[in-house]
């Protein structure tokens, strides 16, 4: 799965490199594609300001989550597939219902750009994440509604969980 400028995200077929399927709608350029609900999903994000859950098989746009004032970095579904992250070049991360497409809480506190947002689960807790630059004061945790972790990374050299 990749994401390009021209504004969509496309599914190649790893034994031939032929395009399968092709994500077509954002008004801006992709700037993340991953997958989501074990494969089902794919899950774009764009500098248009938006996300977008997508049906793989069909290639349907299932749920647009907008909201944020600037364009967009990265975006993630939780491991359950209720929730939905976002991190944006506006200084916050939103985190989203995937069932409603709601914005349950925008995350403030960065300086500049958040260029990644995580949720932190189960195994994934043990996870060391190293940040380049000077490490911030050791941050207090952020639950999310079912007690995940949202870890977030920004320009400005700090992380928040």
């Amino acid at each position: 799965l990749t994401g390009s400028s021209h504004k969509s995200a496309k599914l190649w077929k790893s034994d031939s490199g032929e395009c399968c399927r092709t994500f077509s709608g954002h008004l801006a350029g992709i700037t993340a594609a991953t997958f989501a609900c074990d494969g089902l999903w794919a899950l774009t994000a764009s500098e248009d300001k938006s996300a977008r859950l997508w049906d793989v098989e069909s290639g349907t746009r299932l749920r647009n989550f907008a909201g944020h004032a600037e364009g967009l970095s990265s975006a993630v579904v939780s491991r359950d597939a209720k929730y939905l992250l976002t991190a944006s070049a506006d200084r916050t991360a939103r985190l989203w219902s995937v069932e409603s497409s709601e914005c349950l809480r925008v995350c403030e506190g960065h300086a500049d750009v958040v260029k990644f947002a995580f949720f932190l689960d189960g195994p994934q807790r043990q996870a060391q994440i190293r940040i380049l630059q000077q490490p911030p004061k050791p941050p207090r945790p952020q639950h999310t509604l079912d007690r995940e972790v949202i870890f977030t990374a920004s320009v400005d050299c700090t992380a928040s969980a």
